[in-house]
């Protein structure tokens, strides 16, 4: 009898198990920063954007917007938003939506956006998905930064960093 009793609540344990992994949202996390030389990468000058607006955005092959979150980086530069549901077959990106520094507030053509990819059903090792870095740019480049670009290329050239 209690072997029957086993039998049958073993299925129903890993479906619950199961089930509680689903309800558990998919975490988008990455940095938003300004790349305050134009380097194309987080360089000597860049500083990371506290309070820059983020979101993330999914939707089927059809145009109809499934998912939608938006959020805030803290003081870092960091920002770690939660997507609920199964996103399999669709097509979601985080993208970096503003910034709030008076200068530098250019989207930069190397990190606007980035595609991600919101299942379970893809291998993830846990509920994380971190994107690359955002940035974004000044209007206008500091005195400095010529400076700045002929050190960095000066040190590549020599092999260092």
């Amino acid at each position: 009898m209690a072997l029957r009793a086993l039998l049958f609540l073993l299925p129903l344990a890993a479906f619950l198990v199961e089930g509680s992994a689903q309800s558990h949202p998919l975490v988008v996390k990455g940095r938003v920063f300004c790349d305050a030389c134009h380097a194309g990468h987080f360089s000597r000058s860049s500083f990371y954007l506290a309070g820059a607006k983020v979101g993330v955005q999914c939707g089927s092959s059809q145009g109809h917007v499934t998912a939608y979150v938006e959020g805030k980086t803290g003081p870092n530069g960091e920002f770690s938003l939660p997507v609920g549901g199964e996103h399999e077959g669709e097509y979601c990106v985080a993208l970096v939506l503003h910034s709030p520094h008076p200068t530098c507030n250019l989207l930069s053509q190397h990190g606007a956006f980035a595609t991600v990819l919101l299942t379970r059903n893809a291998g993830l090792a846990d509920d994380v998905i971190n994107t690359g870095p955002f940035a974004f740019t000044p209007n206008r480049l500091a005195s400095f930064c010529a400076s700045e670009v002929a050190t960095e290329e000066g040190s590549n050239i020599l092999g260092g960093e």
